[in-house]
């Protein structure tokens, strides 16, 4: 699981990057500003987690297991949250 937060925060990178350039095209959508704004706490949030997760592996503990349970439940809530908006920027619903 460290790995896969870890990867997944990194190749959200570049989506961020394309995003925020793309963000200019699709001004006239409402929900765009929106979408933007939830995707950059998704990935700040995944990008510090990813880090706390490393660090745990670095340091070979464990971690308390409750603590990632929630971190990981807020993660895939932002995610959700993030798609939605993205669903309704790219097919107006």
């Amino acid at each position: 699981a460290h790995w896969f937060l870890m990867i997944a925060a990194a190749t959200a990178v570049p989506t961020v990057i394309t995003g925020l350039l793309a963000f200019h095209f699709k001004a006239d959508n409402p929900y765009v500003l929106i979408h933007r704004n939830w995707a950059l706490i998704t990935f700040s949030f995944a990008f510090f987690y990813a880090l706390y997760r490393f660090y745990l592996l670095h340091k070979r503990s464990p971690g308390p297991k409750i603590l990632l349970v929630i971190l990981s439940g807020i993660t895939v809530l932002l995610i959700s949250i993030t798609a939605e908006y993205g669903g309704k920027v790219a097919f107006g619903f």
